[in-house]
């Protein structure tokens, strides 16, 4: 009796149980991963992430996925080792980790120039499948040619170059995988580029592998341009396993400031490791070495916003917009910070309780008070019965100087950079002051303004990230006009008694980012107030203020900046938006680094 078709998986996931541990020895004796999870019907799979190939990882979870049903659909029954050891081998080998999968895909990225951008995942997932299977046939013996056997041949030119590659590296008959086809590149062309890509693959088997990366997109993307209207497209789809296989992954850290090699991304007729015919006249180098460049180191390429939202795609890392860009400006920052603070500077002050108020849902759990609400009612309900002890202050054994509050106005108008499609510098200045302030203790208030009613801030001054980064990375666009309202709410009328606190006398350092749209600040306010007489009452509220300007001539050809200097502000003037780094790291220096807070404190005393 024949079996049933529920029989039939069964029976093989229990083969493919049996041969896990075999497949894991066959990269090392010391490999240890979950076992794979299978799938008995091609909709389970499709909704666990598994769409096109018969196979996929992820690499957060270190798992390997099988859709049992389209192995049987293939006829890859018989092949249970080829296929479990090719998936360790994207967790053990290629791409390995996190790391080496984002410097992969951000070189094929570079390598395409935007010809085949919705393909650099599939791009980078042929390449480590013949790193993989080339190991696997050569050095283990197992059948990896006899799977494409089975697939069977197309007519798609990047299909038959890709197979012709595996023909020469395993030394097979030529029409084996192949099949000879009219295209666009002569046979001669398709048999040059193949040598090209098998010289490639055995040359960069090593430790460097990521270097040949762009090099084999360059090889590529011709065939997939040509392979658009032909039947290889969802003839190659079956060897996508590394589709989303970085899903469930945050923001991988080091990918924000990645610099590439110009010579890591030509192609492979042009490198002198792969043609004896090109001359190498420079040493050879390192090339993850320069692939793992920073921005603090001063060179390398600091990628865009846009290009690493692409490179994050390609890998299957899913992340909002906000987390993304702060993550992204973050990671920039870093290097520029103050080092968190190692003394803990004693307080000026000792709690004294004082009374009781009713809690709710916006204060820490923690300052419930349960006896006395229990003692009051014995139903707790937020906002009415529960109730949390009141501290007033009474004077301490030393005199306090802490890092004042920053109070930061970022312009975003017209005239400046989108900070989600392009480096923003304004918007990296404020992160590294914003972070540096943080550390030091301090509370931050952001504003992001434009035009008129265009204005993005946190709701106060708050020592939450989050709320910091997602003004520091809006955008407008608009017109000038700068918020005088927010300084009148702020320092004049404070918009809650919290704020009033915060922003009391010489507590708070005003910070404004801007070019000479700074001078709409000294206009009238919508209320009525003279801007030179909010910009006093800001002076003298806060204890500080700085405003540092792109501006084309010297600042004292601009009447308006004269007066505001004369005033009390501290105006700085900067050549292009990129000083804005260096200043932003020289003010976080100067306002909040530990040491030089204490010799305020000295000087206080």
């Amino acid at each position: 009796m024949p079996k049933s078709k529920d029989k039939i998986l069964f029976d093989l996931k229990e083969k493919y149980d049996l041969l896990w541990h075999d497949a894991l020895k066959i990269w090392s004796e010391y490999v240890r991963l979950t076992p794979a999870d299978y799938y008995f019907d091609s909709k389970s799979a499709k909704a666990a992430g598994l769409s096109q190939s018969f196979a996929a990882i992820r690499l957060k979870e270190s798992r390997v996925m099988i859709d049992l049903e389209k192995v049987v659909k293939h006829g890859l029954e018989d092949f249970i080792l080829e296929i479990l050891s090719h998936e360790i081998g994207h967790h053990v080998a290629f791409p390995g980790n996190m790391l080496d999968f984002g410097q992969m895909t951000a070189l094929i990225q570079a390598a395409v120039k935007g010809n085949v951008p919705n393909h650099i995942s599939l791009i980078g997932n042929l390449y480590t499948d013949l790193l993989i299977n080339d190991r696997l046939q050569r050095q283990n013996n197992l059948r990896m040619s006899d799977i494409y056997i089975r697939l069977g041949k197309s007519k798609s030119p990047l299909w038959n170059v890709y197979m012709r590659i595996y023909e020469l590296l395993w030394s097979l008959p030529t029409g084996t995988l192949t099949e000879n086809v009219d295209s666009s590149k002569s046979v001669e062309t398709q048999e040059a580029d193949a040598i090209l890509g098998s010289r490639l693959i055995r040359n960069y088997a090593g430790s460097d592998w990521v270097r040949g990366a762009g090099k084999f997109a360059m090889l590529l993307v011709p065939y997939i341009l040509a392979d658009q209207e032909s039947d290889g497209q969802s003839q190659i789809a079956i060897l996508s396993d590394l589709e989303n296989a970085a899903q469930g992954e945050g923001f991988p850290g080091g990918f924000a400031s990645v610099g590439i090699s110009d010579e890591d991304i030509v192609h492979p007729s042009m490198d002198p490791e792969l043609n004896p015919t090109i001359s190498n006249n420079k040493n050879k180098k390192d090339g993850l070495e320069k692939i793992n460049q920073s921005i603090a180191s001063g060179g390398g390429n600091t990628r865009s916003p846009s290009e690493l939202n692409s490179i994050l795609n390609a890998m299957g890392v899913k992340i909002s917009d906000d987390d993304l860009y702060a993550s992204y400006y973050r990671e920039l920052s870093l290097p520029h910070l103050i080092p968190y603070p190692v003394k803990k500077r004693p307080s000026s002050t000792e709690p004294l309780p004082e009374g009781l108020d009713v809690w709710d849902s916006g204060t820490a759990l923690d300052r419930v008070s349960w006896i006395e609400s229990a003692s009051r009612s014995p139903y707790l309900i937020p906002g009415y019965t529960l109730l949390e002890r009141t501290y007033g202050e009474q004077p301490g054994p030393e005199p306090e100087f802490s890092a004042p509050n920053l109070d930061l106005y970022i312009d975003c108008s017209g005239s400046m950079p989108n900070p989600r499609y392009q480096v923003s510098y304004l918007a990296l200045a404020g992160a590294i002051i914003s972070l540096s302030a943080l550390r030091a203790g301090a509370r931050v208030q952001a504003v992001l303004w434009s035009g008129p009613n265009q204005v993005l801030m946190t709701d106060e001054f708050t020592r939450e990230e989050k709320k910091i980064f997602k003004v520091l990375t809006g955008f407008f666009g608009g017109g000038t006009a700068f918020p005088l309202t927010v300084l009148e709410e702020t320092y004049i009328e404070p918009r809650n008694p919290r704020q009033r606190k915060i922003a009391e006398p010489g507590g708070t350092h005003v910070l404004l980012i801007s070019d000479d749209g700074i001078d709409t600040m000294f206009l009238n306010s919508p209320s009525g107030f003279s801007g030179w007489d909010i910009s006093e009452a800001v002076l003298s509220q806060a204890g500080a203020g700085t405003m540092v300007l792109n501006l084309y001539s010297e600042i004292d050809n601009y009447p308006v900046l004269v007066r505001a200097k004369q005033q009390g502000w501290n105006i700085f003037r900067v050549n292009d938006l990129a000083s804005l780094v260096k200043f932003a790291r020289d003010f976080a220096r100067l306002t909040y680094a530990e040491d030089q807070i204490q010799s305020r404190k000295k000087n206080a005393k």
